[in-house]
């Protein structure tokens, strides 16, 4: 990149140890380069981490207020796990949703690394709540499976309690505020003034709703209707007797006299408060000093402590920086401007530029210019990583880098991609000069040395040593010899003997070349390999033979009959010599392919197999089993038999002549009454 470490201004990443290390991780390399780099822990990390901890118990913690909001989490994800992992009780969701009318709103997963998923999942189960209490039902009720209707069963009993729809009600208008904020904080062009402005802004918000008890009335009042209109119970308020002795726990020593101030003070309040406290503590960077220094700055305000703060991060000179203020503050027509808002400062930078005191007041300007370029997130550069796995997949695992490089850049930057005239890149690489790229390889298996051409222009030269033994132009010879050979199996139809027996060798090679047996094996692979045969055929009619399937690999003609294009259509393949000891032969033996044998009555004399079927349909077995075998026995008499019809109850001509599939005379005059024979000759 040609980067010096010393342009480094700072560096953006999550919090994990092995990044934000201020020993070992990459942020203390880094410094140990630049020891003025500035550190930004990513603001949208520092979100979730506040929410996380707020909900999330630690493993040291015996706290249990939020074990209410804690469960919730987890029968969300229970029910996307017991819905959605079995496609027929996916579909039952979908039929009882088209059934009430309901709109079916997406079940989402609470994935630990999609921060948005938590507020999507919550509002999914709200908004789909009765439409799932009756599917579960039904798959309870339905199920084969006992474990899944013992889960359908605690499922039920779970969504069934007010604690969930408390909680469901409660964390909803919480997590869509964090969502609307983290999804701010994942702009690739935020700064850290506009970032710092939206999480105080909702630092306020959750600070309002811990103080003002029309909000937590509103849940609960929904909660209570809800219940009531499912006939759930609403649980009384735990009352208990005061305890003689000194309790050292907190949580003892509040006692309730309704649900809802239970639920205020034990889950409500404690989660806002957790929450609160975490972002003050998340969000306590050196950045936020620099902004209220850029604050003072913008506001002709600056202080010592202030000036110190800029001079450290720009660069620059504190003296020059409070004399350039100074100017610019009695500057006539100069920027009047109040607040370090994001407009503000890019309103500086571009009064400056323009009015071409970017040159005279170069303290500020450079100030002002390296502070718009701090970065405030790494998810952009995070998702770089998650689209990657998609696209080198497993069937993408050998593409060059420049290849991925190149797929990459088009699946993440979506937006430009979308913009791109394809028609103006078609017209691109159709004016585009063919480019004929070759691979060379050496002769000898054990070499690795390669070229690579392009145009005949050599554009990769074999790496070093790679290439340095001795030419056998035997070898060459022979390698010329087989190529020769595969291009004639590929663009002839000659027998593998002949194609060996015309290739010209050159004297002295002969003893080099491989055997007879791999070279026919080489002419079949190379067939295999290049054969294109024609696609199948839908319809009889729609059967097209070329020219060289008519043909023998001798050249005989083999295709000798073909009575056109039509549904009754009738091909004959054959050859003249086969017909000849055909038209010899005394008897024929055909297998059941073209559907001329039948297995029923087959050594009966042919005048008596009518009498025999006949017979055989008054045993009792066929009397007590008609209506089963019925289809069956229709379907032999059209074939085999022939079917009574009319009155005079007689049988017609069946669609297999007995004559033809009857062995009564064959077994009789000591004749095969198989083809096995003949077939085993085939193999």
């Amino acid at each position: 990149m040609n980067k010096h470490w010393e342009d480094v201004l700072s560096v953006c990443f999550d919090g994990a140890s092995t990044m934000s290390g201020h020993l070992n991780g990459v942020q203390s390399k880094y410094k140990e380069k630049n020891n003025s780099i500035m550190y930004v822990h990513c603001y949208a990390h520092c979100l979730n981490l506040a929410l996380v901890d707020s909900i999330c118990e630690k493993s040291n913690s015996k706290g249990k207020q939020n074990r209410l909001i804690f469960n919730l989490l987890g029968t969300v994800q229970f029910i996307y796990n017991f819905i959605e992992n079995s496609p027929m009780r996916h579909a039952t969701l979908e039929k009882v949703a088209k059934e009430t009318g309901d709109k079916l709103h997406t079940l989402k997963s609470c994935s630990n690394t999609r921060w948005a998923c938590r507020a999507e999942a919550v509002k999914a189960i709200m908004n789909n709540y009765e439409v799932l209490i009756i599917a579960i039902e039904n798959i309870c009720e339905n199920c084969p499976v006992p474990e899944m209707r013992a889960k359908g069963i605690g499922l039920l009993y779970q969504l069934k309690t007010f604690d969930f729809i408390f909680g469901m009600y409660m964390m909803n208008p919480i997590l869509m505020l964090i969502l609307k904020v983290s999804t701010l904080l994942q702009e690739p062009n935020l700064n850290l003034v506009l970032a710092m402005k939206n999480v105080n802004s909702l630092r306020s918000t959750l600070d309002s709703m811990r103080n003002d008890d029309s909000e937590y009335k509103q849940m609960f009042d929904r909660s209570v209707i809800l219940c009531k209109k499912h006939d759930i119970a609403i649980p009384d308020s735990n009352s208990r007797k005061v305890s003689t002795r000194l309790d050292s726990n907190s949580s003892n020593q509040a006692f309730f006299n309704t649900k809802f101030d239970e639920l205020k003070i034990t889950v409500f309040y404690p989660l806002l408060d957790k929450l609160l406290s975490g972002i003050d503590l998340r969000f306590k960077q050196d950045t936020f000093d620099l902004v209220d220094a850029i604050a003072c700055m913008l506001n002709m305000n600056l202080t010592q402590k202030t000036t110190k703060i800029l001079s450290t991060f720009s660069k620059v000179s504190e003296d020059e920086l409070i004399t350039e203020l100074k100017l610019l503050k009695n500057y006539e027509n100069a920027m009047q401007l109040n607040g370090a808002s994001s407009k503000s400062i890019y309103e500086w930078i571009d009064w400056l530029k323009t009015t071409g005191n970017s040159t005279v007041y170069t303290c500020v300007f450079k100030t002002l210019k390296m502070f718009t370029i701090i970065p405030v997130t790494s998810c952009t550069c995070e998702r770089v990583f998650s689209k990657l796995t998609i696209v080198k997949n497993k069937l993408r695992s050998t593409m060059s880098q420049e290849r991925l490089e190149s797929l990459l850049l088009l699946f993440t930057e979506q937006e430009i991609v979308s913009k791109v005239d394809l028609n103006a890149v078609i017209d691109e690489f159709n004016n585009r000069k063919q480019i004929n790229i070759i691979y060379w390889h050496c002769v000898e298996s054990s070499c690795k040395g390669r070229i690579i051409t392009i145009n005949r222009d050599i554009k990769s030269q074999p790496k070093e040593n790679s290439h340095n033994h001795v030419l056998d132009p035997c070898k060459i010879r022979c390698k010329m010899a087989v190529n020769n050979i595969k291009e004639a199996a590929v663009h002839t139809q000659n027998t593998a003997h002949d194609i060996i027996s015309t290739v010209q060798i050159v004297p002295g090679v002969a003893g080099a070349m491989p055997s007879v047996h791999h070279l026919k094996h080489t002419i079949r692979r190379v067939r295999t390999r290049n054969q294109c045969t024609p696609p199948i055929p839908k319809t009889v009619s729609d059967l097209k033979i070329s020219d060289e399937y008519t043909k023998t690999m001798k050249g005989e003609q083999f295709l000798i009959f073909d009575s056109g294009a039509s549904q009754d259509r009738i091909l004959i393949f054959s050859t003249e010599n086969n017909l000849k000891l055909m038209d010899q032969s005394t008897n024929w033996l055909v297998d059941g392919t073209f559907k001329t044998f039948s297995a029923g009555c087959a050594y009966v004399p042919p005048d008596n197999v009518i009498n025999a079927y006949e017979e055989i349909l008054e045993i009792q077995f066929y009397v007590e089993n008609e209506d089963l075998l019925m289809p069956f026995l229709d379907y032999f008499e059209d074939n085999w038999i022939g079917k009574i019809t009319g009155r005079r109850k007689t049988r017609r001509q069946p669609r297999h002549p007995i004559d033809i599939w009857n062995c009564h005379y064959s077994a009789k005059n000591g004749l095969p009454t198989t083809n096995n024979a003949v077939e085993g000759w085939n193999r």
